[in-house]
């Protein structure tokens, strides 16, 4: 019984990484840039395009939930806006979990997730702040001894 819950586990992650890249391909070739060729204001496109990035991130995230692979326990978030918020360990899905509830949020990211096929089209609609490796060990280092 327990290789048949793994052998589901691995399905259900397989289709995971899968809808991730689906989703957000579909974002960053599709949808986004066609919002932001649009007319109009810049900050109104801009808008736009994080609503769109925002409920397909809550889809992704209730899918994962559903299947099993994840369990959130979301409590609360900060009552003012804007907030620094710092997480424990860098990951992508730190990031897409914390968009849920800051959909217009500015990342700070290593400049190589702008050279990422998947992920780079998307993210410079965010408008993120690139570090060198050398300036995110060092912030890291710093954070790390104050907390």
């Amino acid at each position: 019984m327990k290789h048949l819950q793994i052998a589901w586990r691995m399905v259900f992650t397989a289709y995971g990484f899968v809808q991730f890249a689906v989703q957000v391909l579909w974002l960053g070739k599709i949808v986004m840039p066609g919002i932001l060729r649009q007319s109009g204001a810049i900050a109104e496109k801009r808008r736009q395009a994080l609503f769109q990035a925002h409920r397909h991130v809550s889809f992704y995230l209730k899918t994962l939930s559903l299947l099993g692979l994840v369990k959130f326990d979301f409590r609360g978030k900060p009552i003012r806006e804007p907030a620094i918020i710092v997480a424990n360990h860098p990951s992508l899905l730190d990031f897409i979990v914390l968009q849920v509830d800051f959909p217009n949020a500015i990342c700070l990211y290593k400049s190589q997730t702008l050279r990422n096929p998947v992920l780079a089209k998307r993210e410079r609609v965010r408008t993120p702040i690139l570090t060198s490796d050398v300036f995110a060990l060092q912030a890291f280092m710093l954070l790390s001894t104050r907390m």
